[in-house]
């Protein structure tokens, strides 16, 4: 019985919630006087379907007025900064992410729970349709990328005002699009291309003033950051002369464990500079198959084996525990350099708190992949029963994570080398 009542007491609160997050309302924008849905949504106020306001090069999709009608307008982001009416805005990243918290705080479900019930379909043809929980009503209306219309009622993408630089480093601002297994997830987009607008209520003015002073705090944090990171270097830092070439490298101690602090650069047979260019052997070290690398390392140093990584990223990280390979979540914010990790002018920058210094080296099979965007490094472990492979630790611009792979990768690959010391 008492087990009955919990769950009856737990369903009335997810229902309360519901009907909560549920004030629906409309607004008419008084430039057309089109009516639009709204929804409140715990403490925000949005409209229930994206804006059909007709900007300046602003298109329906497929240049249809019927897809106007149903999903509205896309927009180029510079068009999307001022589309909304008057009390409203397009929203801000910390408002975005403020929705996906409201709508699932484990962030794997606030997509699914805010797009429609109805209309959604993976490349298959198989629905992939949300539950709708709070009336927010998603719908696929894809993108025009690059002046080509595409995705629609497969994919959803939505402006965000926060702005960051393309490629060519242009101003342009984030998008967000749901995924077909139900996530949500901020992204890079041209301010070549068009998405569609949700405004949310607020006067632009405090909106404007939000934005500058959460633009001041990341920038503080930032600074703040670095100079930890220069301050433990400081610290703890050193440098090492290899006798076989001369080359001298930073080295950094960190929980007891001494580490080169930048990639390997010894040219040794079967190693590679990416792009076969020596400017990135002496940015990036080199790239060396697996035999290589296990016999790469100077005298006194040798190439880490998991347990050694699995020291490092719990160092970084802040905690303890038995398994390896380790994933740590967030130690590659700690281990990666303060600069250098671009992708299509999106930031992933570390922290550097440590002075580990990783960069994105990229990696070699059959041709060279991904400079600027990951970090590879080989660990001294080989698969027990598939000799033609060993492990490996990675970094990625996109994420915060350290990853220690579940899988192997192939011995013949080129990828970098950190030496530990004995």
């Amino acid at each position: 019985m008492r087990k009955i009542i919990t769950k009856a007491i737990a369903l009335l609160i997810t229902l309360n919630i519901a009907t909560f997050a549920q004030q629906k309302g409309s607004f008419t924008d008084s430039r057309d006087k089109k009516t639009y849905k709204t929804v409140k949504i715990g403490e925000q106020v949005w409209m229930a379907e994206n804006l059909n306001f007709n900007a300046d090069s602003s298109k329906c999709y497929d240049d249809k007025p019927a897809n106007c009608t149903k999903y509205g307008r896309l927009y180029k982001w510079e068009t999307a900064l001022k589309a909304c009416p008057k009390g409203w805005h397009l929203p801000r990243k910390a408002e975005w992410e403020k929705l996906f918290s409201f709508a699932d705080s484990t962030g794997k479900e606030a997509g699914k729970r805010l797009k429609a019930k109805s209309g959604w379909k993976d490349a298959d043809g198989k629905p992939t349709n949300g539950t709708d929980n709070f009336g927010f009503s998603a719908l696929p209306y894809g993108e025009s990328f690059r002046g080509n219309f595409r995705g629609v009622g497969a994919e959803g993408f939505w402006w965000c005002a926060t702005e960051t630089q393309d490629k060519m480093g242009n101003t342009t601002g984030t998008k967000i699009s749901f995924d077909t297994f139900g996530g949500a997830k901020l992204g890079f987009s041209s301010n070549f291309d068009l998405h569609s607008v949700r405004c949310i209520q607020g006067d632009e003015a405090e909106t404007a003033k939000a934005d500058t002073e959460e633009k001041a705090a990341k920038e503080k944090a930032e600074a703040e950051a670095k100079a930890e990171g220069e301050a433990y270097a400081k610290a703890n830092g050193g440098t090492f002369t290899d006798t076989r070439d001369k080359k001298t490298y930073k080295t950094i101690k960190i929980n007891g464990q001494v580490w080169l602090a930048e990639n390997l650069n010894y040219a040794a047979e079967n190693s590679k500079c990416y792009d076969d260019k020596p400017e990135n052997c002496t940015k990036y070290g080199k790239l060396y198959n697996w035999e290589t690398a296990m016999k790469s390392c100077p005298a006194g140093w040798h190439l880490p084996k998991n347990a050694e990584w699995d020291k490092l990223y719990r160092s970084a990280d802040g905690t303890s525990g038995t398994q390896s390979p380790y994933n740590s979540e967030t130690a590659g914010k700690f281990l990666k350099s303060t600069n250098g990790w671009e992708d299509k002018g999106v930031t992933g920058n570390g922290t550097d708190k440590f002075g580990f210094s990783a960069l994105p080296s990229g990696f070699f099979d059959d041709r060279f992949f991904r400079i600027g965007n990951n970090g590879i490094w080989w660990s001294a472990n080989e698969h027990e029963k598939n000799k033609d492979m060993a492990s490996y630790r990675a970094m990625t611009v996109k994420s915060e994570k350290a990853e220690g792979t579940e899988y192997f990768n192939k011995k013949h690959s080129y990828v970098s080398v950190r030496c530990i010391k004995d």
